[in-house]
Order: C-alpha cells, then sequence, then structure tokens
C-alpha cells in the first residue's frame, strides 16, 4: 500500500530506537557502578539483541526489501505472524546472550537456570513488544500523511471538475444573446450583420485557442472584452462606450479566471438601457492589487433573455479556483464588481482577499 513505510525507513527507526536504549543502559550501569568494559560489551549486547529482534520483525510481519512492498494477508495470517515474532524473539536473545556471554555475564547466571530463562523470555517480549509498537506508529503517521494527500488531490479535482462544469455554462449563456443579436441584425442591416460575425468570429478564436484554461493572462482577457465591446458597438453604436485603464506591466504580470471580466462587460449590457442620449459607459481600472469593472447604473425595465447563471457563475468559479470572493458595490448611480488579480498562472490562488469598496 502506498502509506506503507518502506524497508530503509523501518530500519531507520530500528537504529534510532536502538541508540536511544542502549545510550540509556549505559548510563544506567555506569551509575550502578559496574566496570565500564562490562558496561560497554552489556549495550552492545541489547543494542545487536534489539537490531537483531527489530530486522527480524520486519521480515516476519511480511515486508519484502528487494521490492518495498507488503505480502497481503489475511487477519488470521497476521496473528500468526505476531505470535512467530514473540516465539523468535527469545531465541534470538538467548544465542546472542551465549555470544557475549563471556565479558557480559557476572557468572552468576547461566542459560539452563529457569529465572534466568524467564528473563531472557520476558526481556525479548518487552523488546519485541516495543518494536512493533513503534512500526505500527509510523504507519499510522505514513497513513495519515497519504490521506491528507489524498483528500487534498481529492478536493483538486472536485474543484477542478465544478470549475470546468460553470465554465461549459458560460459558452451557451454567450451564445443564447448572440444569436438573438445575429437574427435582429439581419433583419436589420445586412451589412452590418456580417461585421459582426467577423467580430465573432475572432472572439471565438480566442476563446477556444486553450480551452481547458483556468486561469489566463491579463493581457489575453482584456483582448478577449476588447473583441466582445466591439461586437456589441456593431449592435449598440455611439450607446456604448469602453475604457481600460490597465498599465502594459500589469496585463503582462497578472493573471485572472478565464472569461471573467468578459462576463462582467457582457452583465453590464444586459442589465442597462442604453440609448445615445444616455449611453452606457464601462470603466475597467486597476486599483492596488484588484482590478475593477465599472459602469454607470441605468436598469433596464425589460430585461433580455437570458440563462441568470452570469454573475454568480462568476462568483462560484472564482471562489473554486482562488479562494477569494468577488466583491459588488452598488450606489445609485455607480455599479462596480471588483476581483483580486492572481499572480502565477501555475500556483494554487488559494487565499481570502480583503474587501475593497
Amino acid at each position: 500500500m502506498g502509506h506503507q513505510p518502506t524497508f530503509k525507513s523501518l530500519i531507520r527507526i530500528n537504529l534510532l530506537a536502538t541508540g536511544v536504549i542502549c545510550s540509556v543502559c549505559f548510563i544506567f550501569l555506569l551509575i550502578a557502578k559496574v566496570d565500564i568494559v562490562r558496561a560497554v560489551f552489556v549495550s552492545v549486547m541489547g543494542a545487536v539483541i534489539m537490531l537483531v529482534i527489530g530486522i527480524g520483525d520486519i521480515y516476519v510481519l511480511g515486508f519484502k526489501p528487494s521490492h518495498d512492498t507488503y505480502i497481503t494477508l489475511t487477519r488470521k495470517q497476521r496473528k500468526l505472524r505476531y505470535l512467530l515474532s514473540y516465539a523468535l524473539s527469545p531465541f534470538i536473545y538467548l544465542f546472542i546472550w551465549i555470544l557475549f556471554e563471556p565479558v557480559a555475564s557476572d557468572h552468576r547466571l547461566h542459560w539452563t537456570d529457569r529465572s534466568f530463562m524467564a528473563i531472557i523470555v520476558l526481556s525479548s517480549w518487552l523488546m519485541n513488544t516495543f518494536i512493533i509498537l513503534l512500526y505500527h506508529y509510523n504507519f499510522l503517521q505514513q497513513a495519515k500523511i497519504q490521506s491528507e494527500f489524498e483528500n487534498l488531490e481529492l478536493k483538486a479535482i472536485i474543484s477542478e471538475t465544478a470549475n470546468q462544469v460553470l465554465k461549459q455554462q458560460i459558452h451557451p449563456h454567450f451564445l443564447f444573446n448572440v444569436l438573438n443579436t445575429v437574427k435582429t441584425l439581419y433583419k436589420q442591416d445586412v451589412r452590418q450583420g456580417e461585421t459582426y460575425l467577423v467580430h465573432l468570429a475572432n472572439f471565438l478564436r480566442a476563446s477556444l485557442s486553450n480551452p481547458a484554461a483556468r486561469i489566463v493572462r491579463l493581457e489575453d482577457e482584456l483582448q478577449l472584452c476588447w473583441d466582445y465591446i466591439e461586437m456589441q458597438r456593431v449592435r449598440f453604436g455611439k450607446a456604448l462606450t469602453y475604457q481600460a485603464d490597465v498599465p502594459l506591466e500589469i496585463t503582462r504580470q497578472k493573471y485572472v479566471p478565464h472569461f471573467s471580466l468578459q462576463a462582467l462587460l457582457e452583465n453590464a449590457i444586459k442589465h442597462n438601457d442604453l440609448t445615445e442620449e444616455s449611453p452606457l459607459n464601462i470603466q475597467i481600472v486597476v486599483e492596488g492589487g484588484y482590478i475593477k469593472v465599472i459602469n454607470n447604473l441605468q436598469s433596464r425595465h425589460f430585461k433580455e433573455p437570458s440563462t441568470g447563471q452570469g454573475l454568480p457563475n462568476l462568483a462560484e468559479r472564482y471562489r473554486l479556483l482562488s479562494g477569494d470572493e468577488i466583491h459588488i458595490t452598488q450606489t445609485e448611480t455607480c455599479f462596480a464588481v471588483t476581483i483580486k488579480l492572481l499572480d502565477d498562472e501555475g500556483s494554487n490562488h488559494r487565499g481570502r482577499a480583503t474587501h475593497r469598496g
């Protein structure tokens, strides 16, 4: 399983635990005024016992170091392997103690003594339990890290899926209005209708050049807005004015969600009256790290047919992509929407924006 530790990581845990335990043992023996040579050999003996038991547990519990994978075992098989590890640990302890006996033993203890054998069994079981608990703790930590990573991946996938669903709603919404406009223009003025279709082709080419894009350079989004406004000028003439007051360096350094500013232009045109006597004035300005779309407010009494997805759609897409909110300001004469400029098309863009009036 992906969250389980590797063979090397378990060996490192074993070495670390062995070093700590044996250092404590050595200090205790010195405090007890045991001969330093014997204290060293006893500590080394304990280290060797712990290392061998630990490595044995790695193999017995089903780890295959050549592949860094674990054998899939049933609960019954797992229990049998635990029992086997406890059965082997006293023999490991006894075998290593016999090797170190000439120096480590005080010659009052012998492996044939029952009480001494009981001490060996209990000591080996304590070591075995301690090592297994360390391994399980490491398993849990690795599982927690893997689970958190998978949760982040899942959230990213969900966010991306939701964003793509919302983004796909933009095109039908836009095309709904386009088809109505083309129908009207061809009834009134064929030449204007053809000019409108030329601008429409440019607009669609720009918008479909990278259909998978979530974040685009501000420069590209403003070009999309310009194509869109030129289309609308065919329809409305002098009843519509537009100005984008954005420094060139900002347009090349900052990013926004794809179709974000265009959606705000469309929203302004859809909800306001446009006449040559009272033209709709739309302006795009940069204020600090934010970009604002402003229009004079002259609410339309008879609304154009629409899906009603424009502004709510943008707000939800922006929240999914950046974690920020769009900020709407409305007075008796003005309507403005402010969004935060993003720094890098490849970054996560998560964070909360402060409110800007």
